[in-house]
């Protein structure tokens, strides 16, 4: 689930709302199927965003549940590895999935304006072929999308140059409200 808003303007329920679907619906659905997956020796995949990773102007409450969603299962990923489960963080970028359909503004409605158009919006398919082929590899990250690889990165080893690219591009989407 999605949000964008400012953060001072956003009512607390929007963030609770937010952090018990992307969280802990993921935790909870994980939870239920550990016993299968330690007797199976099974993969976690967890999809998590490229805001897991770098920060996002107007989604505060969305990256903090993608940045919990990282710390949650890395720390799962080292405490059943020696059960023989794996862990694939999937960090995609702005993909065509639909979730900009259920976005909350903030006072929890939804959002009936477009988000900002950052690159080509990738597609479900293409990523459904990139976390089947790093699944089959064993890998514990996949950051997908040419936009994602680059975010992560600058945001990494030149954090002020990333977030005042990023804010240039997605600030139009809070002043139009």
């Amino acid at each position: 689930m999605a949000h964008r808003s400012a953060f001072a303007d956003t009512q607390p329920e929007v963030f609770r709302r937010v952090m018990e679907v992307n969280l802990f619906g993921a935790l909870h659905c994980t939870q239920a199927c550990m016993d299968d997956l330690v007797a199976n020796r099974g993969l976690i995949i967890a999809v998590s965003s490229i805001a897991g990773l770098a920060p996002l102007y107007g989604r505060s409450g969305y990256a903090a549940s993608k940045h919990a969603m990282h710390g949650l299962f890395e720390s799962l990923g080292a405490e059943v590895a020696d059960k023989g489960v794996g862990v694939l963080m999937v960090c995609p970028s702005f993909v065509d999935s639909g979730i900009e359909a259920s976005a909350l503004g903030a006072d929890g409605k939804r959002i009936d304006r477009p988000r900002s158009k950052i690159g080509r919006l990738g597609a479900p398919d293409d990523v459904a072929v990139e976390v089947l082929k790093a699944a089959r590899s064993g890998r514990r990250r996949l950051v997908l999308t040419p936009l994602g690889k680059t975010s992560a990165l600058l945001s990494s080893l030149a954090p002020g140059l990333y977030e005042r690219l990023m804010i240039r591009k997605l600030r139009s989407e809070l002043d139009e409200s």
